[in-house]
């Protein structure tokens, strides 16, 4: 997470450090800070696990676009049940009394490891490990896609990966605080023509501010695939309207592996690049398709797989299980975290 020049680390973690919210979650570490809110860890009373907590910058307290973005972001996230998309275990907001001022907050399940950004940066993956993160991560998108959310914001930073004793790799997918549904039911809170992501993983639509959708994150995959494979995003430039106009119109450089991985067979980087297609009709449906498609291409290239998670048959979705939407702290409970009154 990048560092906002709101308030120096130190000064944030005083105000939150041993604060209880929920009358569940105690707040003892600040962890990282985004563009919408820092996050801390907590402990869960109880329990012997951590929780992550993002709180929203106090900069935002007069935005109500930015507090419905909050609660939007966790009612999105928790319609995807999948192992792996971090869990919503709570969202609320704090009270409005010292030392808080009626921030909101969402609680997730605490996951520590390395992002797949840092990971590439070590130019230490092995190709059948590159192949399973990215089937691993279209599936859990792919989960999503099946339930209406499309992520919108996929990136080597919202990737992360958690090792285990035995070595093994698992994937999770952050971020959805830029997610839509494309039911009625979610009112949207941009515009059309907004151009919303990282422009160096943005769909060519996307460029254009056009609606994304599952297709869109496709491409970001791909984007992802293609800098797993050769150390770099295909469209890069020395200014963010530069590489839209790439995303929109430039041609996709040959995709040139490093040489560390040897060669790659030509049936995986064939689908790496119909899925990097301008028009999104010639690419995958959704991110399962996609995900098909990669294992298809290894099968049939006898490239091995290493995988990197549950495949989609132990996966379920929040459409047919129909859960419950994440908890709020209720207003009868002591000092912790309440809803806001307005």
């Amino acid at each position: 997470m990048s560092k906002t020049p709101e308030l120096h680390d130190a000064s944030v973690a005083e105000r939150y450090i041993g604060l209880r919210v929920g009358n569940v979650f105690t707040i003892d570490a600040l962890v990282g800070t985004g563009s919408s809110g820092h996050v801390f860890r907590a402990n869960q009373a109880g329990l012997v696990r951590p929780a992550a907590i993002k709180v929203m910058h106090r900069s935002f307290l007069a935005s109500e676009e930015m507090r419905a973005r909050f609660h939007r972001e966790a009612r999105i996230t928790s319609r995807v049940i999948h192992p792996a998309v971090v869990p919503v275990l709570m969202t609320g907001e704090l009270p409005n009394a010292p030392p808080t001022e009626g921030e909101a907050f969402i609680v997730y399940e605490f996951v520590s490891g390395s992002t797949l950004r840092e990971v590439i940066r070590k130019r230490s993956l092995r190709l059948p490990q590159i192949i399973g993160i990215l089937i691993a991560a279209a599936e859990g998108v792919g989960a999503a896609h099946r339930v209406g959310v499309v992520h919108r914001d996929l990136k080597p930073e919202n990737l992360m990966l958690l090792g285990d004793e035995h070595g093994a790799m698992q994937l999770r997918i952050l971020d959805f605080g830029l997610a839509r549904v494309s039911e009625v039911t979610e009112a949207p809170l941009t515009h059309t023509g907004a151009v919303l992501g990282t422009p160096e993983y943005l769909s060519p639509e996307g460029a254009r501010g056009q609606p994304a959708t599952a297709r869109s994150d496709v491409y970001s995959l791909a984007i992802i695939a293609y800098e797993c494979l050769t150390g770099a995003p295909p469209f890069v430039g020395t200014s963010p309207i530069r590489v839209l106009m790439q995303q929109m119109e430039g041609d996709v450089p040959p995709l040139r592996a490093l040489l560390d991985l040897g060669e790659i067979p030509s049936l995986i980087t064939d689908v790496v690049c119909k899925n990097l297609a301008k028009a999104p009709e010639q690419r995958a449906a959704d991110a399962l398709e996609f995900a098909t498609m990669l294992r298809h291409a290894a099968t049939r290239s006898q490239t091995a797989v290493e995988s990197c998670g549950p495949t989609t048959d132990l996966w379920q979705t929040a459409g047919s299980l129909d859960p419950a939407p994440p908890p709020t702290a209720q207003p009868h409970e002591p000092p912790g975290a309440l809803p806001r009154n307005r």
